[in-house]
């Protein structure tokens, strides 16, 4: 190899060079390792963004998949006594519904005021929930929710969930 064509010694040690690169493939790093509490945090912040994506008509399968694991865990929440509002948990389901049947029958991105203003309230209230709930009834919550994600599953006859947060989502 000629010295036009040889990188240079700084080149190789920049963080991103060729050298970082095959360094990274050739040993295997851990994954970090997250508490329940930085999870729940983390999909409180997505649950807001979501929301915002709903208000703006660009919400993905993920965006809904985030605001489907946080009401599947208010609801776990709700049975396992730590929250009260298991009507208000089934409302916002209700609500949720009802914007996904209309986007999937007629393709209707938009929102009614009163469906944004109920979102909204969902991102506000999980956020205040995070900061409530102990992080063994949230840890308690999670197991509830893969699990009945995992009977659905199961009984639908698939192997991954479609969209989702990463917290709640099922891998068989």
């Amino acid at each position: 190899m000629s010295s036009k064509n040889k990188p240079s010694a700084t080149t190789l040690r920049r963080p991103g060079g060729p050298l970082a690169a095959l360094m990274a493939r050739a040993v295997p790093q851990p994954a970090p390792v997250r508490s329940t509490l930085d999870q729940a945090l983390l999909l409180a912040e997505r649950c807001r963004l979501a929301v915002e994506a709903v208000a703006r008509g660009s919400v993905s399968a993920n965006e809904w998949g985030t605001l489907v694991d946080v009401l599947g865990l208010l609801e776990a929440l709700v049975e396992l006594g730590a929250l009260d509002g298991r009507d208000e948990v089934l409302r916002l389901m209700t609500v949720m519904t009802e914007c996904l049947k209309r986007r999937n029958e007629r393709g209707t991105r938009s929102l009614y005021a009163h469906e944004l203003a109920d979102l909204r309230a969902l991102a506000a209230t999980w956020a205040d929930v995070v900061a409530e709930v102990d992080l063994r009834l949230m840890a308690e919550a999670e197991a509830m929710v893969v699990e009945r994600n995992r009977r659905i599953l199961a009984r639908l006859g698939k192997r991954r969930t479609q969209g989702g947060a990463g917290l709640c989502t099922v891998l068989a």
